[in-house]
């Protein structure tokens, strides 16, 4: 029940973020007073998308382990970020399945198979590698060199970066705000107004899926500098420019189109009825001369 969007423009110099503020517990959504746009260092930002509750431990995991007060260079925050996330999905996966047995994770795996026998042993132990956080992320910021870099974090703490495109979507509105991307040819060379715009317009088209919030944040970041921050409804002149440069409503497509979609009627010119074998006489009674075959 999200949509997060990042993308990098500028030459890779500047970052657009942007995420919805809904939230929901399966049986209920609301869009509350949040922000999903989360900083883990003055130079690298998260959005997240699926279950809430895991993202708070992974990012005060990450705070913790990077130094805030030095620049980063992006294998270093991936390399961090994937053992963050995988400590996590451990920790989850061992409480969920060995908890109840009064296991630790690391007693399971010294005397599991021992105590359990092979078949329940594996069992247990397909159980627990195949455990899902059910949590996207979308990592984005920049490294020491000051280029900016943007990635996506899934299960089972596996990284994949987006620098080509250059821009990416989690959520149930990805599918929509990517394709519009697409469309648009959205290249990392375009200015930060060009590409806050179709990230706007990629937001809208993500509010089709259902339980996307229609309230977003949105972040403009740059290297060394403060984040500009603020939400949709602050900045009007973004649904201006959609009601201009967005689909429009198609008008006069019946006077355009019609004659293409309907049958003709004959004419008195186009359509002349077939003549009877005596009209061909021509009227000083001699026999119409038919062609040869083959003279046409």
């Amino acid at each position: 029940m999200t949509l997060c969007i990042g993308a990098l423009c500028e030459e890779r110099k500047a970052i657009i973020l942007a995420a919805d503020k809904m939230v929901g517990q399966g049986f209920i959504q609301a869009e509350l007073e949040i922000t999903k746009i989360v900083s883990i260092h003055p130079d690298w930002w998260i959005m997240f998308a699926g279950t809430v509750p895991h993202v708070h431990d992974i990012v005060d995991d990450a705070r913790r382990q990077l130094d805030q007060a030095a620049h980063h260079d992006v294998a270093a925050v991936i390399g961090l970020l994937e053992r963050c996330y995988r400590s996590k999905r451990l920790e989850v996966s061992a409480g969920t399945y060995l908890a109840p047995r009064g296991w630790t994770l690391s007693q399971f795996q010294a005397d599991g198979l021992v105590k359990l026998g092979q078949f329940q042993f594996q069992t247990l132990d397909g159980a627990i590698a195949g455990h899902s956080l059910d949590l996207q992320l979308i990592v984005a910021g920049f490294d020491s060199q000051g280029l900016g870099h943007i990635l996506i974090l899934d299960d089972p703490g596996i990284t994949s970066r987006q620098d080509i495109p250059g821009y990416c979507a989690i959520g149930n509105g990805m599918f929509g705000a990517m394709y519009f991307m697409y469309f648009r040819e959205m290249s990392v060379s375009m200015s930060a107004a060009e590409a806050l715009y179709y990230v706007y317009e990629a937001n809208i088209f993500g509010y089709q899926a259902g339980g996307v919030g229609e309230e977003t944040d949105f972040l403009i970041a740059r290297f060394q500098e403060q984040p500009i921050h603020f939400q949709e409804s602050h900045v009007p002149v973004l649904n201006d420019l959609w009601q201009k440069f967005g689909p429009q409503e198609a008008e006069g497509l019946q006077r355009a189109l019609g004659r293409y979609v309907r049958r003709q009627r004959p004419t008195a010119r186009t359509a002349q009825r077939p003549r009877r074998r005596h009209e061909r006489n021509r009227g000083d009674g001699s026999e119409r001369q038919e062609p040869a075959p083959g003279a046409l």
